[in-house]
């Protein structure tokens, strides 16, 4: 037996030697990625002319679990703060808006999905929406009863779930130069969403992809157009209900 467990010692000591190798190459990728990731904002704020908030935080409001007909948005915030901690984020004003870039995580553990964010300022009178890539899941629950709405272009719904509180606000803002816009761009990676009077644009990923970080940039123009439609749409719009869908 002795020998036995002496012959077996090798195999144990190489599994954790590879164990804390790859431990420490995750907290070396972490770090080199957290740099990495700042440098891109850095610059990215040095071209738009914003400002760099290293320790940046969302209010609660708007990083609460909620559900929406369109989807369910599950943040985990902090036990003693009302504020989701942010890793780095930038902030402005383009076209007389505020703009800021911020990065956040949903879930935990395994399942944690790190995004990231570019929200335009747009004052929406309680109307909320939300654009997202169609896929088979919404397919499910469109089985289970819930449906989406119809813009009345087919391809543009054929792309994209479409959910809002107000069917006629929302056919009154995305006319087809913007929809055209929206389908010119690389918005199709990710995602809109129009709550908490931000129209959101986010993406599954960090900043320390610089294409990603381009791609955002690319869209600052896009988003302000989004708002300016919005505040128009929404102008006459009340909600009937306080709490929307």
């Amino acid at each position: 037996m002795g020998m036995l467990a002496a012959s077996n010692f090798p195999i144990f000591g190489l599994f954790w030697v590879i164990f804390g190798g790859m431990f420490c190459l995750s907290i070396v990728s972490g770090i080199v990625g957290g740099g990495r990731a700042k440098k891109n904002l850095t610059a990215l704020a040095e071209r738009l002319g914003f400002t760099v908030t290293p320790n940046f935080r969302i209010p609660a409001l708007e990083r609460s679990a909620r559900t929406h007909s369109s989807s369910t948005i599950t943040i985990t915030l902090g036990a003693k703060t009302e504020f989701l901690s942010q890793e780095f984020g930038i902030q402005g004003t383009v076209r007389g808006r505020g703009v800021r870039f911020s990065k956040y995580t949903t879930g935990s553990g395994k399942s944690s999905i790190s995004w990231v964010e570019l929200a335009v300022a747009a004052k929406a009178n309680g109307f909320i929406f939300s654009l997202q890539p169609e896929n088979f899941v919404w397919k499910i629950f469109e089985f289970f009863g819930q449906h989406e709405i119809k813009i009345g272009d087919e391809e543009f719904d054929k792309r994209w779930r479409i959910n809002a509180n107000d069917a006629p606000t929302l056919q009154m803002l995305l006319l087809p130069e913007l929809r055209a816009k929206i389908e010119q761009t690389s918005a199709r990676f990710g995602e809109f969403y129009l709550d908490h009077d931000w129209i959101r644009y986010r993406e599954q990923g960090t900043f320390s992809d610089a294409k990603r970080v381009a791609r955002l940039e690319g869209i600052v123009g896009l988003m302000c157009d989004l708002a300016q439609a919005i505040e128009v749409a929404a102008e006459n719009y009340r909600p009937l209900s306080p709490g929307g869908p």
